[in-house]
């Protein structure tokens, strides 16, 4: 089983899956993935030599500092930078032991979701009160205490709710999301939220 975490910059997702890897879960950090091959002739470095130049590379890995201040400034690199290293990501992501639970942190899953299609059985949500969204205030889910069974309860048959990351953003896809976990409390409450639901998926690791 694969689950991806996800959220927008600064919404707790890293610190999330710190606590799961602590406490002994098997999880896979995209943005770790993504340093280990671009160092030199690994797939990373070779794509972005080939697609942004020898400028863009030293002779040991890939200049993520020049590389970033790019993408930071050229929305068009941005995307150019995603549709090379997502296919790199989604293969490693497909490859993992699926006899195994593994909790998958992925930030760029809410921008390109497509990149990442049937690859994961359900998708966590970390967010705080300034990334909520007023169509879900109404919502009658109880998402702190009851998300655990909620899940177990609703596995195959439940639907996933639909959320656009970003309503200002026309062209923003909108995501399904199965799992919500609000970290605007404290990082004590993100904590046993987050382990809560790790051990009920643990119980629960349905095929």
């Amino acid at each position: 089983m694969k689950i991806c975490i996800t959220g927008k910059p600064c919404s707790g997702k890293s610190t999330a899956i710190e606590y799961i890897k602590k406490a002994g879960y098997n999880t896979f950090i995209a943005d770790e993935y993504v340093h280990s091959i671009y160092k030199v002739n690994k797939p990373g470095y070779n794509a972005i030599k080939k697609a942004f130049g020898s400028k863009y590379i030293t002779n040991k890995e890939v200049n993520r500092k020049a590389l970033g201040s790019l993408v930071f400034k050229d929305k068009k690199a941005l995307t150019k930078l995603n549709k090379i290293m997502n296919p790199l990501i989604a293969k490693a992501i497909k490859n993992l032991d699926d006899k195994k639970l593994w909790f998958i942190e992925l930030a760029t899953y809410i921008f390109y979701p497509a990149d990442f299609a049937n690859l994961f059985d359900q998708v966590l949500l970390v967010f705080t009160n300034k990334d909520w969204k007023q169509e879900y205030q109404s919502k009658k889910f109880n998402y702190l205490k009851k998300i655990p069974t909620f899940f177990v309860d609703n596995f195959k048959k439940s639907k996933s709710s639909i959320f656009n990351i970003d309503n200002k953003i026309s062209s923003a896809p909108s995501i399904n999301v199965d799992i919500f976990v609000d970290n605007s409390a404290n990082k004590n409450i993100l904590k046993n939220n987050i382990l809560k639901i790790c051990k009920s998926l643990n119980q629960h690791n349905i095929k």
